[in-house]
């Protein structure tokens, strides 16, 4: 499930970014400001793809508490 959301979000991450910048209409905020906000958030998502991909049982493990 995890892969399926990021699938669903970082394709229109770039799309989402100029819709921000386009609706701020600040000269003060750049693109860039923009997308260095939402990179952390992408690289914190592939992260955790990554753990869980190297680490199954955790998934099942949060599962079993309701965390999931």
């Amino acid at each position: 499930m995890v892969d399926a959301e990021i699938g669903l979000l970082t394709p229109p991450l770039g799309i989402s970014c100029f819709v921000i910048k386009s609706t701020i209409n600040d000269p003060k905020i750049s693109l860039y400001d923009i997308f260095s906000g939402a990179f952390p958030f992408t690289v914190t998502m592939l992260l955790v793809l990554i753990i869980l991909i190297n680490y199954p049982t955790l998934s099942t493990y949060l599962l079993q508490l309701g965390l999931m």
